[in-house]
């Protein structure tokens, strides 16, 4: 036992665990990414089935809860509290959504309207017309994590342009639930549908997995070259 501590291994022993932390820390990171990658593709799998399910009614609503279904809705537009969210693409065209709220005899719904393009200036706030009357609706369930802060939401008068999508202010000001309801095409009130696209593919995550592991691998291969195979040249 005393032999093997005796021999001092290439570069010695400090060398040896840095290399050893160094790929412990890749291989940790490669396997946390990869873990980061299935749940996304868990989540992705999970979000294109309840799409495919039949719409439900507003009864079955659960806020917070029924994410990515389909919605039907019955009521009213309530057209004088719009919200106009700026900074917005579609195609690369940049442009606006209209965010206006929907009243049920279930509650109010922030039904995400679409896309609209810039018609003068950015300044400018977008011309566009909203149902009157009773209509029936249907849109896909839209929840948010995270909301950045916007000061805009705080000035007064209708329609309020804002810079940033926040539900959390919107639904406080409109005492409306905190869901996002995204139109889809066909419907009364419906521009240009967004598109259901769910942001970090889990192939972004498997890729950085990957790129852990060849670091790992580069780390051990410069050790063997530069300290064992050195090594070995030096002393024949």
């Amino acid at each position: 036992m005393n032999k093997l501590f005796d021999t001092k291994p290439p570069g010695g022993w400090t060398m040896l665990a840095l290399v050893g932390l160094a790929l412990l820390a890749t291989i940790s990171l490669s396997v946390w990414q990869l873990t980061k990658g299935i749940a996304k593709h868990q989540e992705r799998t999970g979000y294109i089935a309840r799409l495919q399910e039949e719409a439900i009614e507003e009864t079955d609503y659960e806020e917070q809860e029924s994410a990515y279904r389909q919605l039907r809705l019955r009521g009213r537009y309530i057209e004088d509290r719009s919200f106009i969210v700026g900074y917005q693409r579609h195609n690369q065209v940049p442009g606006y959504w209209i965010v206006t709220p929907f009243r049920t005899n279930y509650g109010k719904f922030l039904v995400n309207r679409g896309w609209l393009p810039i018609q003068q200036s950015f300044l400018e706030i977008p011309e566009f017309e909203t149902p009157h009357g009773t209509v029936e609706i249907t849109g896909v369930i839209w929840t948010h994590k995270h909301f950045q802060s916007d000061r805009s939401y705080d000035k007064p008068g209708w329609p309020k342009r804002v810079k940033r999508l926040n539900l959390k202010k919107m639904a406080e000001i409109t005492e409306a639930y905190e869901d996002e309801i995204r139109l889809l095409a066909d419907n009364p009130g419906s521009f240009t549908p967004i598109q259901l696209l769910v942001e970090n593919e889990p192939a972004m995550h498997w890729g950085y997995a990957f790129q852990w592991l060849l670091i790992g691998g580069l780390v051990v291969s410069a050790y063997w070259f530069f300290g064992v195979r050195r090594g070995e040249v030096g002393n024949r």
